[in-house]
């Protein structure tokens, strides 16, 4: 008896239960190893003093954010920018427990500090080396023959775009509330500054801040000044604010927080075309012309990001003003729907559920506008009319998958649930809680023991996951010499197919975390 409870405890340990907490405790410490293996690379090979961008090839020597960089540049913007890199840090600080990832994550802070504009914002990018490099390159991308629009002019002040400056405000809202450290509430309350004094008294804000009007083109007006829908900017600047106000409990944003949430409700039209543009003059609301493709129209994009933050409103606020327009909404998609004919000309796949719609739409006759490029620059032609087919071959795309259905489920969700229910789980109806998540980037993720094995495996021996490269940015390479030839060059080179993604980085560590989470009982899936 006493000889088969030795034998069963050696068969438990080395093949049974024990030996399988034994496996698994290998497995974390893979996991964990890898984690961190990736991270230094990146904090000491690939960043910059903390300033990140999207895409890298060392061996040509190129750099890439939303356009070629220099290697002393960061990027505010986007899902590899330095910010994103910041957010995925602490979310594996949190995870970990490792003082690594805090570390790192304050050397991120520093460099958006650094890069941080007197009125308080940010830029699309910026430039470690000094404002002057900073200009030099500004000088230098626009050889490219369809350059976006944005980076056509040195503005010198900060932007709300692709919310490139909200999207550092609120990394350095949270840098400072872990451990709330004094050195990071001076640029925090320059950034709360900057927010507060760029918001129109009608509630909107303008694309850039200090306001200019110094750039127009192409015969438009300078439409930095405009409020602007698209890319999530006025939405991205409302979160923030309440954020702010669940975080730091001061009732001061209150107030602009409802100015700007009415003022997406009054940019709405009214039925039968109850949608929305994705630019605003500032006075009186009427649409407006932003860069040359984007014409003072409805637009549906603009009309499916409404809906969305009117559904967010009315859970804010319970106030059903907020719900009343929205069948309305749903109303003018449905009438500017492209039927299946146009839907196999443009060659999108609509899942069951979406509907195809026209980008923009003529609010006087709700006839589609399609554009397409003419000429062989931007200096040189512009965009006019088109057919749907050729106004899919122009980098902004003429039609967009609207998720029609889930909006409307939504929205039905909340016409049923009590209105004590939505205002009782307001964060805006209640004392300010403090509370902060955790998690940011990584707290969607998923990932199980064989995914998070496979991700560590696959870092390759220098310590980087190898990702594929942007071939249409890789494919031309702008000259940023110093001593370069004025006017416009352009130079086509082989694409580069490979390199190092920090987009790739941040989605690959968030899965790994995810793991982790679950592994210590924080999650189950």
């Amino acid at each position: 008896m006493r000889r088969t409870i030795i034998i069963l405890i050696t068969l438990l340990w080395t093949g049974g239960v024990f030996g399988q907490g034994k496996n698994q405790h290998k497995d974390m410490d893979e996991i964990s190893l890898a984690m961190k293996r990736a991270t230094q690379y990146m904090i000491d090979s690939v960043g910059y003093h903390g300033a990140f961008l999207w895409e890298y090839s060392f061996e040509q020597k190129r750099y890439w954010g939303e356009l070629e960089a220099r290697r002393t540049m960061g990027w505010a913007q986007g899902k590899g920018g330095t910010p994103a890199m910041g957010d995925i840090l602490l979310d594996a600080y949190h995870a970990t427990g490792d003082k690594y990832y805090y570390e790192s994550a304050c050397e991120v802070a520093d460099a958006l500090i650094h890069a941080q504009l007197a009125c308080g914002g940010w830029n699309y990018c910026f430039d470690l080396a000094g404002e002057a490099s900073l200009v030099d390159w500004y000088e230098s991308v626009s050889q490219y023959k369809w350059p976006a629009q944005e980076f056509m002019h040195y503005y010198g002040n900060a932007t709300f775009d692709d919310m490139a400056s909200i999207r550092c405000c609120e990394y350095i809202l949270r840098i400072y509330l872990e451990k709330n450290d004094p050195r990071y509430k001076t640029s925090l309350d320059k950034a709360i500054d900057f927010v507060l004094k760029s918001q129109y008294p009608i509630g909107g804000w303008p694309q850039r801040f200090p306001l200019s009007y110094e750039h127009p083109y192409m015969g438009f007006p300078d439409y930095s000044s405009f409020i602007t829908l698209n890319d999530g900017a006025m939405g991205g600047i409302i979160d923030f604010l309440v954020n702010c106000y669940t975080s730091l409990g001061d009732r001061k944003f209150i107030d602009p927080i409802y100015r700007a949430m009415h003022c997406i409700a009054l940019m709405q039209y009214e039925s039968p075309i109850a949608g929305w543009g994705l630019q605003y003059t500032p006075t009186d609301l009427k649409l407006a012309t932003g860069r040359p493709f984007e014409p003072d129209a409805l637009a549906s994009n603009g009309t499916s990001m409404g809906i969305d933050m009117l559904l967010r409103f009315y859970q804010l606020t319970g106030d059903k003003r907020f719900l009343e327009k929205i069948p309305a909404a749903f109303e003018f998609l449905e009438k500017i729907k492209l039927d299946d004919q146009l839907i196999k000309l443009s060659g999108k796949k609509v899942n069951p559920g979406d509907i195809l719609c026209p980008t923009f739409i003529d609010p006087q006759t709700l006839e589609p506008f399609f554009l397409k490029r003419v000429g062989e620059s931007l200096r040189t032609g512009g965009y006019e009319k088109s057919d749907i087919k050729l106004g899919l071959q122009q980098g902004y795309s003429s039609v967009r998958v609207i998720a029609l259905e889930r909006m409307k489920a939504t929205y039905e969700k909340l016409k049923r649930t009590p209105v004590a229910q939505i205002r009782a789980a307001s964060p805006l109806t209640s004392v300010s809680t403090g509370f902060v998540n955790k998690y940011v980037t990584a707290r969607g993720s998923n990932a199980d023991l064989k995914e998070a094995l496979a991700i560590t495996k696959s870092l390759n021996k220098h310590g980087y996951w190898t990702a594929p490269l942007n071939v249409k940015k890789t494919a031309q390479k702008i000259n940023m010499n110093p001593g370069r030839k004025k006017g416009l060059v352009e130079t086509a080179t082989d694409p580069i197919p490979e390199g190092i993604s920090t987009e790739v980085y941040i989605e690959n560590i968030s899965r790994l975390i995810s793991y982790i989470r679950k592994e210590k009982n924080e999650i189950k899936f």
